[in-house]
Parts: C-alpha cells; sequence; structure tokens
C-alpha cells in the first residue's frame, strides 16, 4: 500500500493534472445528481451567509465606530498634537525654571559675600608698665 501511495501524484506538484474528461464507462446516477445539487444549493447558501455576515460586521463596525466617535466628542479631549506642543511648552518652561534658579543662588552668594561683615581687629591690651 506504501508503495502505490508513493507513486501516486501529489497536488500542488508539476506531475499532477487533473482528468481531462469522464471516462466513456461512468455516467453519474440520478442520486448521485441529486446529491450534487444539494451540495451546489448547500454551498450557494453557505456562501450567501457569508456575505451576509461580512455585511453584518462591517455594519456593526460602522455603528460601533459611529457611537465611540460620539462618546469621545462629548469628553472634551486634546488632539494629540495640542498636547504635543503643551507637553513642549512645559519642558521649556523647566529649563528655563532651572537656569533661573541657578542664577538666583549664584547672585545671592554673590551678595552674601559682599555684605559679609569685615572682620573685627582685636584688641591689644594695654602694656602693663
Amino acid at each position: 500500500m506504501v508503495g502505490i501511495l508513493a507513486r501516486l501524484p501529489r497536488r500542488g506538484t508539476a506531475r499532477f493534472s487533473p482528468p481531462l474528461a469522464e471516462p466513456a464507462g461512468l455516467r453519474h446516477s440520478p442520486a448521485m445528481q441529486s446529491n450534487n445539487r444539494i451540495l451546489e444549493d448547500a454551498a450557494r447558501l453557505a456562501e450567501g451567509a457569508m456575505g451576509t455576515a461580512v455585511a453584518m460586521k462591517r455594519e456593526v463596525e460602522a455603528l460601533v465606530r459611529g457611537q465611540l466617535e460620539r462618546v469621545l466628542a462629548g469628553m472634551d479631549l486634546v488632539k494629540r498634537d495640542e498636547f504635543e506642543a503643551a507637553r513642549e511648552m512645559a519642558a521649556n518652561a523647566r529649563a528655563e525654571q532651572e537656569r533661573l534658579a541657578e542664577r538666583v543662588a549664584a547672585l545671592e552668594a554673590a551678595l552674601a559675600a559682599k555684605t559679609a561683615p569685615a572682620p573685627k581687629p582685636k584688641r591689644r591690651k594695654p602694656a602693663a608698665g
């Protein structure tokens, strides 16, 4: 059995070729023809059901998208580009604040050095004499 299967052509290979015509001695019986019609009808029905399912999917997606857009519109959300601009402004303000804090610290140190009281001269004790 294995030897026979190994010699049979496989689908998808260059050696496989479908039969061109039905052999003369074989004819389909009426039962086979009714089975074929039933299968064809079932295939058409399944195809129609798939088309309907795809259409329903698109319709549901459109409805959900519309509802979601309506809900988001009522939430007063900020747009991405506006958010990015505000974030950049905040980063610039933070950098400026840090730079100014360093400058204030340097100015306070300079002021403290200028206004520091001069060291008092030590008094000499009068010589006893």
